[in-house]
């Protein structure tokens, strides 16, 4: 949280709806994209394989950010 909120961090005053485009974009990035890597590193589990799992691990991730942004953009609150 720290990377993608920088010194707000430290003193815990992030207000998730309050922080701009590109903070959001980091943080769920980075956490959309370890979690799949997990996810098919678990699935696959085949050090063979590991081009399958960058593959899918990325095109997932990217797809799951799309709608995670979009979802996000439809449904938070515009305050005044």
């Amino acid at each position: 949280m720290k990377f993608s909120f920088g010194a707000a961090y430290e003193y815990q005053a992030i207000k998730f709806n309050d922080a701009d485009l590109l903070p959001r974009v980091i943080y769920f990035t980075l956490l959309i994209l370890i979690h799949h890597f997990i996810l098919f590193i678990l699935i696959i589990f085949d050090n063979s394989k590991a081009g399958m799992v960058v593959s899918n691990a990325l095109s997932t991730g990217l797809f799951t950010l799309f709608l995670a942004l979009t979802l996000t953009a439809l449904f938070s609150r515009k305050e005044k």
